[in-house]
């Protein structure tokens, strides 16, 4: 509010068009606060208010989304200061960090490639940091030493919500599989190769994650930098961690009087308790098939509706919350969740016409799965074609052709046309961000 009064109508209404001219094609800006700039720009009688009360529209809407946010998804869960006071790179921050992200890729490694997977999402680990750093608050002393004019502790004081979320970033940058794990075990499992040693996995693992990284650093200012890249798969992340530790004044909105804290432990009981239902009690609610036992012989039936090995067409398709949260509908934007369902739909329908076609063969295989078959339609054996590890071409011959299913086809199509199509939307599209980047 001190840089919004130190506004002059002037500057806020600059400000203003800059904001409309950025956001003109921002679909994440909130329609009804840019309709609402272009009338204000206009002059105080377009929106029929009083010179005083269109002053301070215009400089307090200029101010938070020049000084603050323009999102306010962004705002209900950040804060626009800082208290520099409150102590951040910790002794016990850093362990608690690092701690968390061996157990974490630990846990998300070795059950990666099992089914069914279990993954140690963001969320758990925050809420499991949250007490780890209160323990530690309560049992470590306030030992210490200074280097260069500046004191560090083993326990400078309460847990902070800075501490938490320096840890946060920490391991959540460390949480997610590393994707070259699924060549090293393709090698060993299905190609038979015993010459991969440990040496080889960690610098096959250390090259392909610098390199990303690399890429990270190189794309910042495209991807972060600016105002418009808002990700809102973010924003779960420090509104939990704002829940858990920073205190909040009770307000009555829309008939709630409730505090973040207790609302997500409240949310988070009951679906500790649901989850016995699909998850033990009755797992069939897990993948719920009912269409496909309305005619439990129905070939057609199967392939169209059914879970396993069908295409899933079912308005119900589930009831655990693990599969229906897969697609994140609480944390992405509408349009978002909108398209893929929709991309999903049609995308069926062009695996059904390539199968009951018999496109490459694909009505003699599975409708939708992941794996190769031979042309006698079993399980294709990549040991079958190698010797010493490599392309055997007459083995191949006397083999088979790998054959895919209709599925799989559309998959490694889409998978064909969606760099392309990458590179080309951020031409047509993005090329004003990428340009104020530059």
């Amino acid at each position: 509010m001190d840089k919004v009064d130190a506004l002059s109508l002037e500057e806020a209404l600059e400000i203003m068009r800059g904001l409309l001219h950025d956001h003109k094609n921002d679909i994440n800006f909130a329609a009804a606060t840019y309709q609402r700039m272009e009338k204000l720009v206009e002059g105080p009688e377009a929106v029929g208010l009083s010179p005083a009360d269109y002053e301070y529209e215009v400089k307090v809407l200029s101010g938070v989304c020049k000084f603050f946010s323009p999102y306010p998804e962004v705002r209900s869960v950040a804060r626009p200061y800082d208290d520099p006071s409150i102590p951040v790179e910790t002794i016990r921050a850093y362990f608690l960090g690092f701690a968390w992200s061996v157990i974490g890729q630990y846990i998300n490694s070795f059950f990666n490639s099992r089914f069914p997977s279990i993954t140690l999402s963001s969320s758990v680990c925050q809420t499991l940091l949250y007490p780890c750093g209160k323990f530690l608050e309560l049992v470590l002393p306030d030992w210490g030493f200074n280097l260069f004019g500046t004191r560090y502790s083993l326990n400078p004081g309460p847990w902070s919500y800075k501490e938490q979320m320096f840890s946060t970033i920490i391991f959540n940058v460390a949480l997610g599989s590393v994707y070259v794990f699924s060549n090293i075990q393709t090698q060993e499992v299905y190609y038979g190769d015993t010459w991969l040693t440990p040496a080889y996995k960690i610098l096959l693992i250390l090259s392909t994650q610098c390199l990303g990284f690399g890429f990270v650093g190189i794309l910042r200012r495209f991807v972060i930098y600016p105002t418009e890249c808002y990700w809102p798969t973010l924003l779960p992340t420090l509104a939990l961690n704002k829940a858990l530790l920073v205190p909040e004044k009770k307000e009555t909105l829309n008939g709630w009087k409730i505090s973040r804290y207790y609302f997500f432990f409240i949310v988070f009981g009951g679906m500790f308790v649901y989850y016995w239902i699909p998850g033990y009690l009755f797992q069939a609610l897990g993948y719920f098939s009912w269409m496909t036992w309305i005619a439990p012989d129905n070939f057609n039936l199967a392939a169209v509706c059914g879970s396993q090995f069908g295409l899933g067409f079912n308005p119900l398709p589930t009831f655990d919350w693990n599969i229906i949260t897969s697609n994140n509908p609480l944390t992405v934007p509408f349009y978002n969740t909108l398209t893929s369902y929709i991309a999903t739909f049609i995308g069926g329908l062009v695996i059904l016409a390539l199968y009951y076609t018999n496109n490459n063969n694909t009505a003699y295989m599975p409708i939708n799965s992941s794996a190769l078959f031979t042309n006698k339609g079993t399980r294709f054996q990549v040991t079958e074609i190698l010797t010493n590890g490599v392309l055997d071409e007459e083995k191949y011959k006397a083999y088979s052709p790998p054959f895919y299913s209709a599925a799989n086809l559309v998959v490694y199509g889409a998978f064909f046309a969606a760099y392309p199509v990458s590179f080309l939307y951020v031409l047509l599209d993005q090329w004003k961000l990428v340009g104020k980047a530059l």
